[in-house]
């Protein structure tokens, strides 16, 4: 949990407390005053009140006494002062009141994703969903990390991600997805793990270093491994081999505002959509968009499908085309009548 910037202001008050203490000590035992009024005498001295004197006319080691109380007193409140400001103004002070509110919006969201550790992979992970506009939550143990991601506006939580009491501080019995992003496969397995055994249904993907754990992943109940190694140099490789499919791909999948986009749309329940075959349903003369692929609730996955494939509820089409045609097929698969 992010530290409290109150700590100096516990401080403070403690202080202040203590010195009252010394104060109605004082003024009973040196000033010879009952205890209701040495309180009263301590408390009106230390807030430079003054009201009223009581006892009579203090002697010599009283007034001496009353000197050192009010100088006291007098640096207390300046002291106080100064810390009240600091604090007010101190950005902590504001990351830790959004970081509370991190906490209970993270506790009631649904349908969102965890990414667990903020490294450069979990970093480029939440740009991305932030690109999406996905709701997502990130969990993470250094403090300077997280205070950078609160300044971007993401939802973050500070702990453990492989401990259960962290992951149900996200919900995650009720996430769609967690990255595992760690730079450990110790930790990443543990979260692994942990998560599914909440969660048994989400898409759990997991960065894993050494190649030879990957079986350990899946057996864990990761839906897909990544090395971030691996991945990049087929990535280079193919920039040599392959650079004008790879330029296409770059452009398409990596490149924000560009006008050519590859996404993918699930045929709802009741879509018009259901049933028919491609060349009946006049998907590219309606739409624009190409389907690369179409990948069957089972898991099966048909590449370049020709005309004659069918289309089913819980399909999902990958598809290439301008966001204003990738718009006009979501409309096109939604439930009803089809259209003319």
């Amino acid at each position: 949990m992010t530290s409290s910037p109150f700590q100096r202001l516990r401080f403070t008050v403690g202080l202040a407390v203590l010195l009252l203490c010394v104060g109605v000590l004082g003024f009973h035992f040196i000033g010879g005053l009952g205890a209701l009024d040495a309180l009263y005498m301590a408390v009106t001295t230390m807030s430079t009140v003054g009201y009223r004197e009581v006892g009579g006319e203090p002697d010599t080691a009283t007034k001496l006494f009353t000197i050192f109380f009010i100088l006291s007193g007098v640096g207390v409140l300046f002291y106080a002062a100064s810390v009240v400001m600091e604090v007010a103004l101190d950005d902590r002070t504001r990351r830790f009141f959004r970081m509370r509110s991190n906490i209970r919006k993270a506790k009631v969201m649904k349908n969102h994703s965890v990414i667990c550790g903020l490294g450069r992979v979990g970093r480029a992970v939440a740009e991305e969903l932030t690109r999406s506009n996905e709701p997502f939550v990130v969990v993470d143990n250094d403090p300077e990390r997280l205070a950078l991601a609160t300044d971007r506006g993401w939802t973050c939580v500070q702990g453990d991600a492989s401990e259960d009491a962290t992951l149900h501080q996200v919900n995650i019995g009720s996430a769609r997805a967690l990255f595992a992003c760690v730079d450990t496969d110790t930790t990443n397995l543990f979260i692994v793990i942990s998560a599914r055994g909440v969660n048994a249904t989400m898409e759990i993907s997991a960065r894993v270093v050494d190649e030879r754990n990957f079986d350990k992943f899946r057996r864990a109940g990761a839906s897909h491994v990544y090395s971030p190694y691996s991945l990049l140099g087929r990535r280079m490789a193919r920039s040599v081999t392959r650079p004008r499919a790879m330029e296409l791909l770059d452009l398409a999948l990596e490149q924000t505002g560009y006008d050519l986009t590859v996404d993918e749309c699930r045929i709802p329940e009741g879509s018009r959509m259901d049933g028919v075959s491609l060349a009946e349903s006049e998907f590219r003369n309606k739409t624009g968009c190409v389907i690369l692929a179409i990948i069957r609730s089972s898991g099966e996955i048909f590449h370049n499908p020709s005309p004659s494939a069918k289309l089913n509820t819980g399909d999902v089409l990958v598809t290439l085309g301008t966001p204003q045609q990738l718009e006009r097929a979501r409309i096109e698969l939604a439930p009803g009548p089809r259209s003319k």
